[in-house]
């Protein structure tokens, strides 16, 4: 099986989302064609009206292209890329997945999780939400994470090392958990290969970014986009309301 995880808004108190995020997407089929047909079909369709290919095609950009877009760029356009999100959520409300979302509320954070790194704060949760989705999961998994954002690490000088450490400290972690997960409850021992990916190059990642973001729009209190993927059965965790 697959696992394509992604998330939406920011872990630190006071930066401008009031929710944090994570995303799971779960996919049991052996062949990745159906999840590639629909995310290449809908990007082929923005770069052929207008959107830069120098910009990345997710869900938060196109709602917000009016603000991220230069005047020229936004002079090409021959569509509304915030409309053309219905047609993109429509497509991925037919795919075979299910999905698990964590909903975390930064100014809520206790002491005691507001002393830590983001990192082990995000490694914590994550846990969770695998806990919690433990139902979707079987023994073999291929788990693709969104590469991590230099903005977590922009003020230490060795940003490629420390995104290194980091993501192995991801994978050690999840890979402790999952496999005691595994024994505690069904005796056996997984096999789990964990990476992290540009999401240009690994489709599934563009439908957890999708989701994730409808999920936190709903929270917000715009469920439009949320409410387009009816068919995709859910979990949501509401971790420290």
């Amino acid at each position: 099986m697959y696992i394509f995880i992604d998330e939406s808004g920011d872990l630190e108190p006071g930066k401008g989302t009031e929710y944090f995020i994570i995303g799971m997407v779960f996919y049991y089929k052996r062949d990745l064609s159906e999840i590639n047909r629909v995310i290449n079909m809908h990007n082929r369709f923005l770069w052929q009206n207008g959107w830069p290919k120098s910009r990345e095609i997710k869900a938060t950009l196109l709602y917000n292209y009016k603000t991220v877009l230069n005047k020229i760029e936004l002079s090409n356009l021959k569509i509304g890329p915030r409309l053309y999100l219905q047609e993109i959520y429509n497509d991925i409300n037919e795919l075979d997945v299910k999905s698990g979302f964590l909903i975390h509320k930064p100014s809520n954070q206790g002491a005691m999780l507001r002393c830590l790194h983001k990192e082990k704060i995000y490694n914590f949760l994550s846990k969770n939400l695998y806990n919690e989705c433990f139902g979707y999961l079987r023994e073999n998994m291929n788990i693709y994470v969104d590469q991590r954002n230099i903005t977590l690490v922009k003020k230490q000088k060795k940003i490629n090392r420390t995104i290194q450490r980091l993501n192995l400290n991801y994978i050690g972690y999840i890979n402790h958990e999952l496999t005691y997960q595994f024994a505690l409850r069904k005796h056996i021992s997984p096999e789990i290969e964990i990476s992290f990916e540009n999401s240009k190059r690994v489709k599934g990642l563009q439908v957890a970014d999708y989701l994730t973001w409808a999920v936190r729009k709903k929270y917000e209190g715009k469920p439009f986009w949320y409410n387009l993927l009816i068919k995709i059965e859910k979990v949501e965790k509401l971790d420290n309301f």
